[in-house]
Order: structure tokens, then sequence, then C-alpha cells
């Protein structure tokens, strides 16, 4: 069996830098040692360094992949994207990490993409004891064997190693708007799918017309004959369903359809989402029409709870209704 050497790989790892955005090409897959090799002798050390390391090795192996090192605004991004045969990006093999530096301290924290939609976020921070490892994970059952194993803990040992969904989210919103913000990101990757893939709402596309202590209700889209709506969770803003108001030809509201996704419909948001939907009609005038008077009525508790941001876009053209 023949044995790579370092000279067999030369060209195994292509690098290209662009001011501030470093491709690591890795043309097939190769052992970390022989990784590291090339990576050492074709970039400088304060480059090298800003690699996550931990993410990108699959057992003592790397994977064919390409990698971007990207430095924006004191933070280090890394984008690790696998391909498939037509060279789409294979979403359930990525990561993205963010790295802050103080000292030759840093906070690190990883968001990968797994298979199903779901996605996991690691935050590693080496200021704390044990480097502050936590982890989130949004199949809680692959949260709990993960712990298990990595750590050998027993019940009462998980929660030291678990990231709370709202530290999670705050992560993952932070990162991947930032990310958006990066000149040129979209030839890398699309961060509308990224958002769509954990399910939250991009800060420039969150635009709330009424909210309560809970949920909004954030315009979406305005055509001829419809208006939709997303519904979000305010802490996390996770997209948790949709409105959608239907007008005849006269610019009338004749419909209202809504669905609240599956991972929610045990918490009676429709309700609520209704009960905000009728708030603000109200407040634009609009009383007497059929299908507002078949929404759920508000309490005096529920409007002390909610607040109105902006008015509805197509609703200030209705017709008087009389």
């Amino acid at each position: 069996m023949k044995i790579n050497t370092p000279n067999d790989l030369s060209e195994n790892v292509n690098i290209t830098v662009d001011e501030n955005i470093t491709k690591i090409d890795i043309k097939k897959d190769c052992s970390l040692m022989l990784f590291y090799y090339e990576i050492t002798n074709k970039l400088t050390k304060e480059i090298a360094d800003k690699i996550n390391m931990s993410s990108i090795f699959n057992g003592s192996r790397i994977n064919k992949k390409t990698l971007y090192i990207i430095d924006q605004n004191n933070k280090v991004y890394n984008i690790s994207l696998e391909y498939d045969k037509n060279d789409n990006i294979i979403y359930e093999k990525s990561f993205i990490s963010e790295r802050s530096t103080d000292n030759n301290q840093f906070i690190e924290t990883t968001l990968k993409f797994l298979p199903n939609n779901n996605f996991s976020v690691t935050k590693k921070d080496t200021k704390n004891l044990n480097n502050g490892f936590k982890i989130y994970m949004s199949d809680k059952k692959e949260q709990d064997k993960f712990i298990e194993n990595q750590y050998d803990v027993g019940t009462n040992g998980k929660d030291d190693f678990i990231l709370s969904k709202r530290d999670a989210f705050a992560s993952i919103n932070s990162m991947l708007n930032k990310l958006e913000s990066i000149e040129g990101i979209d030839k890398i990757i699309s961060t509308e799918r990224l958002f769509n893939y954990v399910g939250v709402i991009p800060k420039n596309k969150y635009i709330p017309i009424i909210k309560d202590n809970s949920i909004s209700i954030s315009y979406k889209d305005t055509e001829e004959n419809y208006e939709s709506f997303d519904i979000v969770f305010n802490r996390t803003k996770e997209i948790i369903g949709k409105l959608i108001l239907g007008y005849d030809q006269t610019g009338i509201i004749n419909s209202v359809n809504y669905e609240i996704y599956k991972d929610y419909q045990e918490k009676r948001l429709e309700t609520r989402a209704l009960k905000l939907l009728r708030r603000i009609l109200e407040e634009n005038n609009i009383h007497d029409n059929k299908i507002l008077n078949q929404l759920p009525e508000n309490t005096k508790k529920d409007i002390n709870n909610m607040t109105s941001i902006k008015p509805m876009q197509k609703i200030k053209k209705e017709k008087h209704l009389n």
C-alpha cells in the first residue's frame, strides 16, 4: 500500500486570499496531520490559527470540502461547505463558526447544520473552567446522547453542558445577521437558506406591526389580492406560523388564512395570533367586516399586553365600511 507523503499532497490543498477572505479548497479526503502540514506551509501562522480545527475533521480525517476564513469587525468566521456531484452545497454537512478574541483567550460559537433540518449550537469560552463548553441541539434526544457519550456524566451533570434555547437562538440570530452584512457573502453561500434552515427571521425582514409579550405579527408581502405576515416568537425570532389576508376586487377583506407550524401547535398560539390580528384591524378602523367579527375577541388583559408598532400596508387603502 502506498503511503502518502507531504510531496504527494502538495496540490491537495489550494489556497487563495482576497482581502479579508481566505479560501481553502481541500480536493480530496486526507489525514489531519497532512492537512496541518499543508496549511502551515501555505498560510501564515496568524491565518492558520484562525481555522476551527475541532469542527472540520471527521475522526482523524478531513473530508473533501471548501473552507472560508473571513475577518470582519474584530471577529473571525469559518464557513465549511461540502458539495454534491452537481456542485450544490450539502447544507446538512456544513457549519459556520464565529470567534472573538481577547488577550489570546476567545469565545467561539459554532452552528452546525444537521440532517432533517436539525442543527446544533456549541459555545466554547476559554476564559471559563473546562473551556466553558455548552451545547444546544434542536433534537433533544441527540443532545442527551451526545453529552452522555462525550463527557460520561449522569443525568444530574448534563445541565452543566447545556446551552439554553434563549442563548442558542441569540447566538444564531447575531451570527447570521452579521454574516449577512459581509460584502460578497452571497457568492459563497445563501444566507436566506441558512435562516430558513434554522427557522428564524432575518433582522432586515422583521417588520412587526403588532406584538404582545410572546409573539409578533411581522409584515411579509403584499400582492393584488392578498397580504401575508409571519408569526414570530419575540425572544428567539423563530417563525412559528403565518397569516394571510385575502381581498376581493374592491379591496375588502374576504378571507383570513393562518397556520401554526407543527412544532408549535400545542400552545394555543393561533388564538393569540388571531387576537393580535383583530386588534390591528380594529385600530385601522375595520369594525364591521364579517371576517373580523369571526376572530376571537380581545379581553382587557389581552389589550394591555399588546403593542402596535406599524400600520398595515394594504389595509389602509381598504374602503370605509358602514
